[in-house]
């Protein structure tokens, strides 16, 4: 598994980790917010990197349901 950190909206720290190679991958980004630890993932292989980081920053933007 590899990753690297991310900065996402509104000053969140995330990470982003990919598992597996090739066709064979699966992305997740992982963050902290308003005192709750949040994690998305897809191993839907024709989502990409960028679409689920682009999902994660959505997701950061809006407030969490109660």
């Amino acid at each position: 598994m590899s990753g690297y950190p991310i900065e996402l909206p509104n000053g969140i720290q995330g990470y982003y980790l990919q598992q597996g190679q090739g066709e064979d991958v699966d992305h997740y980004v992982i963050w902290q917010q308003d005192g709750s630890n949040y994690v998305i993932g897809t191993d839907n292989r024709t989502t990409s990197q960028q679409e689920l980081m682009q999902i994660a920053a959505s997701m950061v933007s809006e407030p969490a349901i109660q």
